[in-house]
């Protein structure tokens, strides 16, 4: 393989890292509405800037499309659901590339 295909390949492998660390930290901040202790308070604060743009993000993008407001456990159930779907897709590239 040449320098530019492991390139690519590198970018793909670091953008699929970076959506299961948001994937992990939606899922903690899911969990700290029914489930509070001090580890996964730690965990979420560790993601909390990077959550934060993100969900703001999905937020803006769904009040665009339907121009209301929806609670924080919507926003956050929608940021899994697009989390898995990039993954899913970001997944079928990397295999097709090997």
């Amino acid at each position: 393989m040449g320098i530019l295909t492991n390139l690519v390949l590198s970018i793909m492998h670091l953008a699929l890292i970076v959506i299961d660390l948001l994937f992990l930290w939606t899922l903690t901040r899911l969990l700290r509405h029914h489930w509070n202790p001090a580890w996964l308070a730690a965990l979420d604060a560790a993601g909390k800037p990077l959550l934060d743009w993100y969900t703001s993000r999905i937020e803006k993008a769904a009040r665009h499309i339907n121009q209301r407001t929806f609670s924080e456990k919507a926003i956050l159930v929608m940021a899994v659901i697009t989390l898995l779907l990039a993954r899913l897709f970001l997944a079928v590239l990397f295999s097709r590339q090997s």
